[in-house]
């Protein structure tokens, strides 16, 4: 048998205090218990960029993906004959980080289960940035560097988005500057 707590110590980390982090699992959503009964073991954090922002002049909301186990998804598979013959290399690619909408889980002794998960990007739901403290009060696991990277670089394809603070001046001054001379200087002659 699998020695959990051993064997994914490099995909799970301590959790900051008073830090969120993309990717952080969550469970005990007061306002979400109904989709607890739906087979979601929890929820995992994210943003739809590939980065976390906690600034409220930047954010007003976090994205709470549903988690559910992997048994789950083939199970549901195997209802649909047609998916059925796929669904193994379906799991494949969802456990190396290959699908655009699906990030797996291993399984750990923080989450409470000893089955492997995935995070479904398809379902999503806004929640404000003003809970971040009953976050952290639930938060059961985060993940450590670089599969959080990884799932930010996912979740900015899917997105389409890469983080970039609004506030960046260098940026704002070199486009400004590029559009008087090149932009509207071309327009004017």
């Amino acid at each position: 048998m699998i020695n959990v707590a051993e064997d994914f110590s490099d995909i799970y980390c301590d959790e900051k205090p008073d830090i969120l982090f993309q990717g952080d699992i969550i469970t005990d959503i007061p306002s979400r218990k109904k989709l607890n009964e739906e087979d979601i073991s929890g929820f995992m954090l994210v943003n739809n960029t590939c980065d976390m922002y906690q600034s409220k002049d930047y954010l007003d909301s976090f994205l709470l993906i549903p988690v559910r186990s992997m048994e789950f998804y083939v199970l549901e598979r195997k209802k649909n004959k047609a998916a059925k013959d796929k669904t193994k290399n379906i799991i494949f690619d969802i456990t190396r980080y290959k699908t655009l909408s699906k990030f797996f889980l291993p399984p750990t002794q923080r989450f409470g289960s000893k089955k492997p998960h995935y995070a479904d990007f398809s379902i999503m739901s806004p929640i404000p940035i003003n809970k971040k403290k009953m976050l952290l009060s639930n938060r059961k696991a985060s993940l450590k560097i670089p599969v959080r990277e990884k799932l930010g670089h996912m979740l900015g394809v899917f997105f389409s988005r890469v983080s970039i603070p609004e506030e960046h001046e260098t940026k704002h001054s070199y486009l400004k500057g590029w559009k008087d001379e090149y932009v509207d200087g071309h327009y004017k002659s």
